[in-house]
C-alpha cells in the first residue's frame, strides 16, 4: 500500500490499518501465530527507542503479534516510572499464570556508515545507551531474578537492521556471519544458560536472512536517514508495520515533554530538509488500547485516555513548535487488541 495513492497520512493511515486489521484477522494469520506460539511458547517483549526505524517483527521475520513492543525516547527506561512498572509486572504475571518463561530484549541502536544517523535520544552516543542499557538488564535482574524471565541486551545496527546480542561479557553480531548454522552454534555457546534459548533461534535466524535480503538492494543515504512523517502517542500502535514512517512515544514516564518534543522536532527537521511530503503534511496521532470483546467499560475509559492523549500533545506542539502545529493533523482513537482495529473518536 502505497502513501503516493493517497491524498493525505489520515486518509492512508486508516486503509493501512484496515488492510492490516483484516490481515491479523485472517485464518491464515491466526493459525501461523496458534503455531508460532505452540512450537516457541516463551513470551517476548522489546524495549526500544521510539525511533521509526526499529521494527523487530520485520527485522526477524517474526509473525506480528508475537512480540510485544515498549517504547520510548531513546530506549531510556525507569522500572521506577509506575505505568511502566505495571505493565511489566503484568507481562510478566501473564508469562509465569500461563506456564511460560519471558525474554525482554533491552535495546539500543546506532548507524555504522554515520554516528549522526544513530539515535537522537542519547545525542548520537552510543557508548552512552549501551551503558544505559547493560544498566537496566542488570535492574530487570534483580527484580526478576529467578531465570523464568530473562532480560537480554541487544544492539540493533539500523543500516542492515542487524541485531548484536550480549551476554555476560561477550557477543554475536548477525551481521558478521556468512553462514548460518555457525551463527547460531556461536548464539548457543553465549547463551548457554538460558533454558528458552530454542526460542530465540527462530528470531536470529530470521535476522539473518533479513541482513542478507538488504545486502541484495542495500539502502541509500536518504533510506539510512530519519523520514518520520507520523507521531504516535499511546500503546497499541503494533499494527503499523511502516519501517521509518512513525515515531512511537509510550505513555511511560511521569513527564511525557520530552520524548513528545523530541519527537517533534525531528518531524519538523524531517519535513524542512524534504525526507517527507510536505503536501501531505505530519499526522500526531494517539491510542488506548482494549481487549474487552464487547467494548464495554473499558473500551469508553480508553476513549477518555486517548482523548486526553492528544489534548496534551497538541498543547505541547502548539506552545514550543508552533510551526510544526500549523501543518500537523491530529486524531485520537482506540485500538482493538483482538483484531487490531483503530477506531477513530
Amino acid at each position: 500500500m502505497e502513501l503516493n495513492n493517497y491524498s493525505t497520512l489520515r486518509e492512508f493511515i486508516i486503509a493501512h490499518n484496515k488492510k492490516q486489521s483484516e490481515l491479523f484477522c485472517s485464518g491464515e494469520n491466526k493459525a501461523h501465530r496458534i503455531l508460532y506460539r505452540a512450537e516457541h511458547p516463551t513470551e517476548l517483549l522489546a524495549l526500544k527507542c521510539m525511533d521509526g526505524r526499529l521494527n523487530l517483527p520485520l527485522c526477524t521475520e517474526t509473525p506480528p503479534g508475537i512480540i510485544q513492543p515498549i517504547r520510548n525516547l531513546g530506549g531510556k527506561f525507569n522500572l521506577g516510572w509506575p505505568y511502566l512498572n505495571d505493565i511489566l509486572f503484568e507481562w510478566t504475571n501473564y508469562a509465569v499464570s500461563k506456564g511460560r518463561r519471558g525474554i525482554m530484549l533491552v535495546t539500543y541502536h546506532y548507524s555504522q556508515s554515520n554516528p549522526h544517523f544513530g539515535c537522537a535520544g542519547f545525542g548520537y552516543d552510543t557508548e552512552a545507551a549501551k551503558a544505559h542499557t547493560s544498566d537496566l538488564v542488570k535492574t530487570l535482574n534483580g527484580v526478576t531474578g529467578n531465570g523464568i524471565v530473562v532480560p537480554l541486551q541487544v544492539g540493533i545496527e539500523t543500516d542492515e537492521d542487524s541485531l548484536i546480542f550480549h551476554r555476560n561479557g561477550a557477543q554475536v553480531e548477525v551481521s558478521k556471519y556468512g553462514d548460518v548454522a555457525k551463527l547460531i552454534g556461536d548464539a548457543r555457546m553465549l547463551f548457554e544458560d538460558l533454558p528458552s534459548f530454542n526460542d530465540l533461534i527462530p528470531l536470529i535466524e530470521g535476522n539473518w536472512h533479513h541482513v542478507q535480503e538488504i545486502r541484495k538492494n542495500p539502502r541509500n543515504t536518504q533510506e539510512l536517514q530519519h523520514a518520520e512523517s507520523i507521531l504516535c502517542i499511546g500503546r497499541g500502535f503494533d499494527w503499523l508495520h511502516l519501517p521509518n514512517s512513525a515515531f512511537i512515544v509510550g505513555p511511560y514516564q511521569f513527564d511525557m515533554s520530552e520524548p513528545v518534543l523530541k519527537a517533534g522536532k525531528l518531524l519538523l527537521d524531517n519535513l524542512k530538509s524534504g525526507r517527507v511530503d510536505q503536501k501531505k503534511g505530519i499526522l500526531v496521532m494517539t491510542s488506548a488500547p482494549f481487549r474487552d470483546p464487547s467494548g464495554g467499560f473499558e473500551r469508553n475509559y480508553k476513549k477518555e485516555k486517548s482523548k486526553e492523549l492528544l489534548a496534551y500533545a497538541k498543547d505541547l506542539i502548539e506552545k514550543n513548535i508552533p510551526e510544526l502545529y500549523g501543518v500537523c493533523d491530529f486524531i485520537a482513537g482506540v485500538t482493538n487488541m483482538n483484531t487490531r482495529e483503530y477506531e477513530i473518536l
